[in-house]
């Protein structure tokens, strides 16, 4: 006969299984998907160097992380329809998660930005969440680095494949006149106007060498991508709550038997 004590263990158990296929279908994915493809499908592509981050709520009330970048240089899409009219020098991308307001919202598989790094971002203007977002996640970002008098892009996905997250600078280029780009630059600072600073206590770039990140992924990439709403904010907390409340019931009905 099986002792009622000894269900707490398979209700973890339940839980416990659900939450990883939970966990599994939240999680960022992405595909071998080449620079030119990438490229093809952006809205905007931006030339910079990172100046701030902030934590922000979007026009559909999701924590979002708003870069600025203190762009030198624009590259649009001729389909799209918004073209940058005026490139302004500080220029701001998004993507979805941060902590805000005490509440913590951690989405794999986007981008990371350094103060002080100078970047290539492929960007998507999203119209119901407003601004320009990150493109493909981590995918759409990518680290200026000199390697043997050449330079090159460097995504942190792929970033030991030539032509997925690896290219040479000229090679990108050559994409951009390929599509037909739109190529504007920033005005110049001129003398009576503020210069950016960028902030004092700047992170040092670790020197990132070509190959460095061994790291696989299998990716699917999509055209926008949307960040989670709200209630899935919450499911991670849920979680821990019947936990903590199925552990509780389990020390209870323990100590109920011993007492017999």
């Amino acid at each position: 006969m099986i002792r009622f004590a000894h269900f707490p263990f398979f209700y973890f158990f339940i839980i416990s299984f659900f939450s990883l296929i939970q966990f599994k279908a939240f999680a960022t994915s992405f595909a071998s998907t080449t620079v030119q493809k990438k490229v093809e499908s952006s809205d905007v592509v931006v030339f910079g160097t990172v100046v701030s981050s902030d934590y922000i709520r979007d026009n559909l009330g999701d924590i979002a992380t708003e870069i600025t970048l203190n762009a030198d240089r624009f590259a649009t899409q001729p389909q799209f329809k918004k073209p940058l009219s005026s490139p302004q020098r500080n220029f701001t991308v998004r993507y979805p998660g941060g902590i805000l307001e005490g509440i913590g919202q951690k989405i794999p598989g986007t981008p990371e930005f350094v103060i002080g790094e100078k970047v290539v971002v492929l960007l998507k203007h999203n119209s119901s969440r407003k601004g320009f977002w990150v493109h493909n996640y981590a995918a759409g970002k990518f680290s200026r680095i000199k390697k043997g008098g050449k330079e090159f892009l460097v995504s942190s996905i792929f970033s030991d494949q030539l032509g997925v997250g690896l290219i040479s600078v000229s090679d990108f280029d050559r994409i951009l006149d390929d599509f037909r780009f739109k190529t504007s630059f920033s005005p110049k600072d001129s003398g009576d106007e503020k210069k950016i600073v960028i902030a004092k206590k700047e992170e040092k770039m670790v020197s990132r060498e070509v190959g460095s990140l061994q790291e696989k992924r299998t990716i699917q990439s999509s055209d926008e991508e949307t960040p989670p709403s709200h209630s899935e904010q919450f499911n991670f907390y849920f979680l821990i709550l019947i936990l903590i409340f199925m552990g509780s019931l389990f020390v209870f009905i323990t100590r109920y038997q011993k007492s017999k």
